[in-house]
This record gives C-alpha cells, structure tokens and sequence, in this order.
C-alpha cells in the first residue's frame, strides 16, 4: 500500500493498553508517526518504537501545548492529529485517503465524527453524538487551541468525511471522576463569571434534558442515561467551582 504523505501526532503518557489499536489504525496508511510522550510508567515508548513511530519525550505543560510541539515536528504535507485511545474505522480511513488523494485546492482541512464508547456500547445519540471534530489538514493551516479539551482550529474551508473516529473513553471510573475535578477547576481558574445559584442548577438541568430527551439519549438504553447524569453532574460541578472561588483570593 503507498502510504500518505500524512504525518499522524499522538500525545500519550502511560497508554500502552490503548496506543496498539491507535497505531494499528494508522501506520501501514501513513507515511510518519509522531508520538509525543512523558512521564511514561509503562511500554509506551516501546510500544510506539515498534509500531515504527517517533518518539519525543517533552515535559508536561498541557494539552493543547503537547499537541503543538507535536505539530512543530512533523514534516508531511498532512497532519492527523489523534488521541491514544482512538483508532480510525475502516470507513473513515478509506474516506482520508480519497481526500488526501484527491488534493482539492478549496479545503485545507477535514472533520469527521467521532464515537464514544462507554458501558460496552458506542454512543449514537445525546450530548456526545454527533461529535464532529477538527483533525486533519494542511502543514501549517492547524494550530492547537482550547483551555480545556483541546481542539484544532483549521485556517480555510474544511469538508466532511464518511466514518467514525472510534473513541474508547473511561476504563475505569476513578480516572473518570479525575477528569471531572481537572475540568472543573480548569473552567473556574479561567473564566470571570460569577456564582449564581440559579444558573448552577438550571444549566445542570438542562444538559439531562438536553442529551436525554432532546437529543434521544434515551435510544441508547442504561449507557445514555449515564451519558445524560454526567454531563449533567459535569456541568453542576463546574458552576459549583465559581462558588469556591471566593474562598480561593
């Protein structure tokens, strides 16, 4: 198979049970893997090694600066940015490739939908579906952007792609209530809002309604109930963050 002039960036810090099926999805399609790690406990840097990537080892800032570092190093015409723990299915993979193939001048980049797997199931309705997200473009029409999920931002116009970005999140609940607590306090150490008991509430209430009914979260059985509290408990803690806040000066 002639491989892509894409060059894929991974950030990953202890991801060895997720990085395989990540590089899997990608390396006989493409022409350079960068991986970018630190603080590794465990055989992600082997792992990475023999799926025939590069590795980096950076010292931790944050997400979003990971990913330009990443970024910086690349040398492919592309760039396909990625997580560790998710791989491309068949369908998005034959769609980059037709659109990387083809080179139409009028799109500097691509998005695509992204699937999240959770309690056993991929989530097809709700809060988090459809969740298209900014990966792919031109070497030097992306930077990375986001205080707190991190996103690519793409300098031109951008087409859709067929298939799904497969994400397996949360394998274990106490690294999910983590991500909660650093969300958390990521929003309050940034924002000027101020606590408003009303708005704390409401807005929790309203992400369930949202990503239940609304969004026929419902259709996905116990795993889009879950989906639904979540986001809404998410959201409750964050606003409730604003109230600590003036305890914190």
């Amino acid at each position: 198979m002639e491989k892509l002039p894409i060059s894929v960036c991974i950030v990953a810090s202890n991801e060895e049970t997720n990085l395989d099926r990540c590089l899997n999805s990608v390396k006989d399609r493409v022409s350079e893997i960068i991986v970018l790690i630190n603080d590794c406990t465990d055989n992600t840097d082997s792992v990475a090694r023999e799926a025939g990537a590069q590795v980096f080892e950076e010292a931790w800032e944050n997400y979003t600066v990971q990913v330009s570092k990443a970024i910086s190093k690349a040398s492919s015409d592309w760039i396909l940015v990625l997580d560790a723990d998710e791989e491309l299915s068949d369908e998005l993979a034959n769609s980059i490739v037709t659109f990387v193939n083809t080179n139409d001048s009028t799109f500097n980049g691509a998005y695509f939908s992204r699937s999240t797997k959770i309690l056993g199931k991929f989530i097809k309705h709700g809060d988090w579906s459809p969740d298209y997200v900014y990966r792919l473009f031109r070497k030097g029409k992306g930077t990375s952007e986001g205080a707190e999920h991190g996103r690519i931002d793409i300098d031109g116009q951008t087409k859709r792609l067929d298939g799904k970005l497969r994400h397996y999140s949360f394998p274990t609940l106490e690294l999910e209530m983590s991500k909660i607590a650093h969300f958390a306090n990521s929003f309050g150490s940034r924002t000027e809002k101020k606590w408003c008991i009303f708005e704390c509430v409401s807005r929790s209430i309203w992400r369930f309604i949202r990503s239940y009914f609304i969004k026929l979260g419902i259709l996905d059985g116990f795993p889009g109930l879950y989906v639904a509290s979540y986001v809404s408990y998410t959201t409750f803690i964050k606003y409730s963050r604003l109230y600590k806040n003036k305890y914190d000066k």
